[in-house]
């Protein structure tokens, strides 16, 4: 057995202390991985979604963490992507670890040189299986199989994951391919930009326009906001704020962004805070967005039925075109741009930091084999602790992959003693035809051998040596624990923290 002591103190037993050969040490303590346990207070956002599994993990452990832990991480290299991804302060570092692991269904332990190894299921394999068929001549599994089944209030299949409002940056970071263009001719490039550019703390990304020939005329970024989970939003109250950049060809030496919005009859509604150059435009006294050349600057735009409106002569007010109402509960569309003046445009713009008075979403559903199988089953997260989309994305279709169809979620069984079964963290073969578990690979959780030599352990069948095994399917479950639970999916303790809504093992 190998391990690592976790008491502060190991002390000695007995019933005698003049008897020496009577005492006896008590020491308890986790496996080599008990480290994992110990960084609650570590907070790093990955937003890129096209990163690798073994990228985060030489960041997090090797760089990050580096002095912080005793255990160091051997790079594998080939690793699934698996999206973005929030380690959060407060909401469990072995949670959300565990998590990237769920996302590439990879597995991981620490060996004994506190190295940490991972690979697809079966990489670290125990090389038994455990067979229980009927009339079958080689079954080593001892009594009643236990098992956890996915169903009932443990089976949904349209997911929602609310963010926190007003939700701050979560629309611009790596979003850039959700993102169009006011003006398509000559067409702007737009791209995520790498390169930090606005001053935010965490902040990987802006969404940035390119173009050698721009056009002339208000131009701008466009957001349908459909490509973010939601038909229609709700901006009766609150206020929009952005960062925005240009540079170029304007010659001006600041102006103003553009605020459009469109709601669901396209009554279109359109904010500007004037202009300060000479010869063009209207002076604005307040300049809520207006920024220089080449200067990153935050701008404000209040919403909502209360707000002053005029007209296009009016600074820092809203007008309608064409003339009429605007519903503030039902937008549909956003556009923030550059409003040219006097010929002035620009050849790069930037957005960032993109502050909107509601929630970010994340959406996931299976319509076409689970809904009309079982019914529409929804399941609604609040998620505050998450501040990109991506992240909610992701979050929505992990929760869907595990959650759409019925299937085992646990397994308890006794099986005769193996030398083979070494640890939790390896992965089992599971032969079991009753339940339709026909050579399936199971990861084995929780291990607990029971040696009596000459004493029947097995109740009544003969054996002493067995092992009691906990086992999970390494398929988006093995972390979860949600399978633990007697009714509801997850505690409000861990909906509040995030720790274990689908993350977790023990």
């Amino acid at each position: 057995m190998r391990g690592r002591v976790d008491g502060p103190a190991v002390f000695l037993q007995g019933s005698d202390v003049e008897d020496t050969w009577d005492e006896y040490a008590i020491v308890s303590g986790y496996s080599q991985g008990q480290d994992l346990l110990f960084h609650n207070d570590f907070e790093q956002l990955y937003p890129d979604p096209t990163q690798t599994l073994d990228a985060v993990l030489l960041d997090v452990i090797n760089v990050q963490l580096a002095g912080l832990t005793n255990i160091f991480y051997a790079g594998l290299g080939g690793t699934p992507a698996v999206g973005a991804i929030e380690f959060r302060m407060g909401s469990g570092f072995l949670s959300t670890l565990q998590e990237l692991f769920q996302r590439a269904e990879y597995l991981f332990y620490v060996d004994d040189t506190l190295i940490m190894r991972i690979g697809a299921p079966g990489f670290n394999n125990s090389g038994i299986t455990a067979r229980c068929t009927a009339g079958g001549a080689n079954n080593n599994i001892i009594g009643t199989v236990n098992f956890q089944r996915r169903d009932g209030d443990k089976l949904y299949n349209k997911i929602y994951v609310y963010g926190k409002t007003p939700q701050f940056d979560a629309y611009t970071e790596h979003t850039a391919s959700r993102w169009g263009a006011t003006a398509a001719v000559p067409a702007w490039i737009l791209s995520d930009d790498a390169v930090i550019k606005a001053p935010i703390t965490g902040n990987d990304a802006s969404v940035r326009m390119d173009n050698a020939a721009p056009p002339g005329g208000a131009c701008g970024f466009t957001l349908d906001f459909s490509q973010m989970g939601q038909d229609e939003v709700d901006m009766s109250s609150g206020q929009i704020g952005f960062w925005w950049r240009y540079a170029g060809a304007a010659s001006g030496a600041r102006a103003c962004a553009r605020v459009t919005l469109l709601d669901n009859l396209t009554n279109q509604i359109n904010f500007y805070s004037g202009n300060s150059i000479p010869g063009g435009g209207v002076a604005s006294t307040v300049n809520s967005t207006r920024t220089y050349r080449g200067v990153w600057g935050w701008c404000t735009v209040p919403v909502g039925y209360d707000v002053e409106t005029g007209a296009p002569t009016v600074p820092d007010t809203w007008w309608t075109y064409p003339a009429g109402g605007f519903n503030w509960n039902r937008v549909t569309d956003i556009a923030v741009g550059y409003q040219t003046f006097a010929g002035d445009t620009p050849d790069e713009m930037e957005i960032d930091g993109l502050e909107l008075p509601f929630p970010a979403v994340g959406f996931a559903e299976d319509a076409i084999i689970s809904q009309p199988a079982y019914r529409i089953r929804p399941l609604v997260v609040n998620a505050p602790y998450y501040r990109s989309q991506l992240t909610l994305e992701w979050k929505a279709n992990q929760l869907l992959t595990h959650h759409k169809d019925s299937g085992i979620d646990l397994l308890k069984f006794t099986m005769a003693g193996a030398i083979g079964l070494r640890y939790a963290g390896q992965t089992i073969t599971v032969n079991i035809p009753e339940l339709g578990l026909n050579n399936s690979l199971f990861y084995m959780s929780n291990i607990h051998h029971i040696i009596e030599p000459y004493v029947d352990v097995s109740e009544g069948y003969g054996f002493d040596w067995v092992t009691e095994i906990e086992a999970v399917p390494i398929n988006s479950v093995a972390y979860d624990m949600g399978r633990l639970r007697d009714g509801a999916l997850y505690s409000a303790t861990q909906l509040g923290t995030g720790s274990g809504v689908g993350q977790r093992t023990k």
